[in-house]
């Protein structure tokens, strides 16, 4: 066809699909709004259509209630509960979750309940990288414990878009030292330890360690839909995960010493047996050989086996929930006293009641390695306020005193040296034998934190001793730590 000869028609053809292109560019310009600046505090405990997070699924909400009863739930939703307001007291008595009263204005609620009506969907701020694959650094397991990517709030913030709201320097200082932050007045780590409460502990990553974080989080993708199904079904079972040592009676203790005393007895006896009656092996310095060995091997058994009567070292008794020091100690680097909170002034370290757990776990619901099975134990303890009957580890004979607060807070000892990296321990086991021998040989030769430490202040010829360079240090002994009555008065 020759469209010389019809112009016009030529400039229909050309004006329809641009029209076309027009419309739909307008058409989702005006869908792909952005959200209100104050959904993104909304986000950590709501979605929008994808099911409960922390607070109900907002999806309906403002066909559901009022625009006036939304404005005044949304900015004081406890003072609703404790005015009696039936819609209020319903959904405090579902959740149990009070939510924060929000200090927003009328337009402010009435945007986000625009938002959330219309069902919008924030647009990315830049496509740039929006197809690549980054590896989950190793790293990011320690993160996974108190943070998701895009599901919610958890323990702490949901990363998604952290790494356009603050920039690279700032986030890499607050994820290794966010409490130094804190105390400097650093506005926007303050703004988070407000509202979250729990401190992040420090992390002694390097600046790529931390780097690989913010690249895993920035380009992070869900899973697949068959991936996920396979991690869901991981964590369903239910079933205790293998610990990371095996048998902690031969790693640690003196191990199972029965099988090699039967075998030196039974070559004791066919020995002796031979010796006097059968008589089938000519040669007498046999039988010899054979009985003293037998002899040596069996009584240095019976020694060992003697010596360790009133000793458990090695011993890992089954936890009635399965806990996991490797993941709380050392991934969490949760600090030995926030659950033994007693360690610094009392004889015991303390076992952390449910009220203890529940600081995390009236959020984290679902265990990395146990999924649910072993966290519903605690929930069950709190709501039927019944104690978790954990089983003690560690364990001294009754006429030995010991007291915590003695070597923790005033000899400034550190936790491992007596308890061993409980940290790397899945489940945990008794690793010294905690004998008077070893104790009288720590007394011996650790020198005690003299210096700047009050507890030690009454010493003062040692003081001046230290001072004018006659003694390099002060051992446990100097100070009256291997007397007899310093355990057993």
């Amino acid at each position: 066809m020759n469209y010389n000869i019809y112009p016009e028609m030529k400039h229909k053809f050309f004006i329809i699909p641009v029209s076309f292109i027009l419309a739909f560019f307008l058409y989702f310009t005006v869908q792909a709004q952005d959200a209100p600046p104050e959904w993104s505090v909304c986000s950590a405990c709501h979605t929008i259509g994808k099911g409960r997070l922390v607070g109900p699924d907002l999806k309906g909400v403002t066909d559901k209630y009022s625009e006036e009863w939304l404005i005044n739930f949304i900015r004081a939703s406890q003072k609703m509960v404790k005015a009696g307001d039936k819609d209020a007291v319903k959904i405090f008595d579902e959740y149990k979750i009070p939510m924060p009263d929000n200090n927003l204005t009328d337009d402010q609620i009435k945007g986000l309940l625009a938002y959330i009506k219309g069902d919008k969907v924030k647009p990315a701020a830049s496509t740039a990288g929006a197809g690549k694959t980054v590896k989950e650094p190793e790293e990011w397991k320690t993160c996974a414990a108190c943070h998701t990517i895009g599901k919610g709030k958890l323990v702490g913030p949901d990363l998604k878009g952290i790494t356009e709201k603050y920039d690279e320097e700032w986030l890499i200082n607050f994820i290794r030292a966010s409490q130094k932050m804190v105390k400097e007045g650093d506005k926007d780590a303050v703004k988070i330890f407000d509202e979250y409460k729990i401190p992040m502990p420090d992390h002694n990553y390097s600046d790529e360690q931390i780097k690989a974080i913010l690249e895993y989080v920035k380009y992070y993708k869900e899973p697949s839909g068959e991936e996920a199904a396979k991690t869901a079904a991981a964590g369903e079972t239910g079933e205790k995960p293998k610990t990371t040592v095996t048998s902690h009676q031969e790693t640690y203790g003196p191990g199972n010493t029965k099988t090699t005393f039967y075998i030196f007895l039974a070559l004791l006896f066919i020995s002796l047996i031979d010796l006097g009656l059968t008589k089938i092996i000519k040669a007498k310095f046999i039988h010899y050989i054979i009985i003293l060995t037998a002899l040596f091997v069996i009584g240095e058994i019976v020694y060992v086996e003697a010596a360790q009567l009133g000793r458990q070292q090695g011993y890992s008794p089954d936890q009635p929930v399965w806990f996991s020091h490797k993941v709380h100690a050392g991934q969490n680097q949760i600090d030995c006293e926030y659950c033994h909170f007693s360690a610094q002034d009392s004889k015991n370290a303390g076992i952390p009641g449910t009220d203890v757990c529940m600081n995390c776990h009236n959020v984290v619901k679902k265990g990395t390695q146990t999924g649910e099975a072993e966290i519903a134990k605690v929930l069950t303890s709190w709501k039927e306020k019944k104690p978790i009957e954990w089983i003690k580890v560690h364990n001294l004979p009754d006429h030995v005193f010991f007291s915590h607060a003695q070597h923790v807070n005033a000899g400034k000892r550190e936790c491992e040296e007596c308890h061993g990296k409980v940290e790397e321990m899945d489940k945990v086991a008794q690793v010294n034998s905690l004998s008077m021998g070893w104790c009288l040989d720590c007394h011996r030769r650790t020198n005690v934190q003299f210096k700047e430490n009050d507890y030690y202040k009454n010493f003062k010829e040692y003081h001046q001793e230290i001072k004018e360079g006659k003694r390099a240090g002060v051992t446990v002994e100097d100070i009256g730590g291997t007397d007899c009555s310093a355990c057993h008065y």
